[in-house]
């Protein structure tokens, strides 16, 4: 009762509550009693899209994109939220990514857990995962490196495959950089962990525990 299709119809019944519509037999979008808008291409599969080119032809399920060519090489990924021009845009079978701003997450391909928030934040990452970038093309040039977390303008900038790191502030970092933490005042490092735990302040190689 007080539901709808508009389109051809692909069954004898309409579900309740629901307002379909549908091309060729099959169902593409449909609105529920929530008001929840679901655009679905094979069976079982959800999107919410809006944007010109967003989602392309994707039949993986429960991904969210909004803004024009967002999500748009996706294929299979799932659990996926894409949010600004062409974020996400090359994706197609990592799952579990959010990438929020103007082409963010840009490269990823089948990369999984990693979040992007910002201006071309994490934008050559392809297969590196579990990475968080915030801040103006944090992570920009990160393509394969895991476990990486920054946060400022640039941070993490210059990481290409470096695993295990935390940047905060305007740091770049280097290409290969792992199992660091480094702090920064404007563009200049303070403070840095190595990866044999030595603490350097005002020097960025520490020979001991503690080196000032």
């Amino acid at each position: 009762t007080n539901g709808a299709f508009i389109g051809t119809q692909p069954g004898s019944n309409t579900a309740s509550d629901l307002l379909r519509f549908g091309t060729g037999g099959t169902e593409r979008m449909r609105i529920d009693s929530t008001g929840s808008i679901s655009l679905s291409q094979g069976t079982g599969n959800s999107y919410v899209g809006t944007g010109a080119g967003n989602l392309g032809a994707s039949t993986g399920s429960y991904n969210n994109a909004f803004g024009v060519n967002s999500l748009y090489s996706n294929t299979t990924g799932e659990n996926n939220t894409a949010n600004g021009y062409e974020s996400l845009r090359a994706n197609t079978t990592g799952v579990e990514n959010t990438a929020n701003g103007y082409q963010a997450l840009y490269s990823n391909t089948t990369a999984d857990y990693n979040t992007a928030i910002g201006f071309a934040a994490l934008y050559l990452n392809t297969t590196g995962s579990n990475n968080t970038a915030n801040g103006y093309r944090a992570l920009f040039s990160n393509t394969t490196g895991n476990n990486n977390t920054t946060f400022g303008y640039k941070a993490g900038y210059a990481l290409t495959t470096g695993n295990n790191n935390t940047i905060i502030g305007n740091i770049e970092g280097t290409a290969g950089l792992a199992n660091t933490v480094i702090i920064g005042a404007g563009t200049t490092e303070r403070m840095r962990i190595d990866s044999a735990g030595n603490v350097g302040i005002g020097t960025t190689t520490p020979g001991a525990d503690l080196e000032i």
